[in-house]
């Protein structure tokens, strides 16, 4: 089967779908990983940004897209609060390199 071609004057790749629906998915996504990331640590994540993203997600989709936000949270603070090699990385505290060289 030929792949579908985009809509006329769509400039967008994928059939059914135009920049405008893909910009506003996106911006769910990303508003949800911001109130994931930042504001749980404060409070809890907003309704207002919870309704958004339900409004365009299945629940499945919804819990798929919050462990992926979380496990990157995770990994991130972890590689944060890790002492960096001494060949151009952050160093431990005190100043003390955490390379065994």
């Amino acid at each position: 089967m030929p792949p579908a071609k985009p809509r006329p004057g769509s400039t967008c790749s994928m059939p059914g779908t135009s920049r405008n629906s893909i910009r506003r998915v996106s911006a769910r996504r990303w508003g949800w990983t911001e109130a994931l990331t930042l504001l749980v640590s404060q409070t809890h994540a907003p309704d207002d940004v919870y309704e958004a993203v339900k409004a365009q997600f299945k629940p499945k989709e919804i819990v798929d897209l919050t462990l992926l936000i979380s496990t990157i949270n995770a990994w991130n603070r972890t590689r944060d609060r890790l002492p960096r090699r001494a060949s151009g990385g952050r160093q431990a505290k005190g100043g003390v390199s955490s390379s065994s060289s």
